[in-house]
């Protein structure tokens, strides 16, 4: 996951983040997916996105700070 960063003044707290596809023998990006922009919950203090899971396909895409899902990716 590649994430822009929340800015104090960013009041609507809204994260623009890629999902990157990456070789696993050398590290090259494959191919990059912008994702929809989200809105970072409040009462979150990291608004990093993260990978849960992977697999046949699909990814599971969600907050580092919460076992919520925000979206199954394929």
């Amino acid at each position: 996951m590649e994430n822009s960063t929340l800015l104090e003044e960013d009041e609507d707290r809204d994260l623009r983040s890629d999902l990157l596809v990456l070789d696993a023998r050398d590290g090259k990006l494959i191919h990059r997916l912008r994702l929809p922009d989200l809105t970072v919950p409040a009462d979150l203090s990291l608004t990093d996105l993260a990978v849960g899971e992977a697999g046949d396909g699909a990814v599971r895409v969600g907050w580092l700070e919460s076992s919520d899902d925000v979206w199954i990716v394929t």
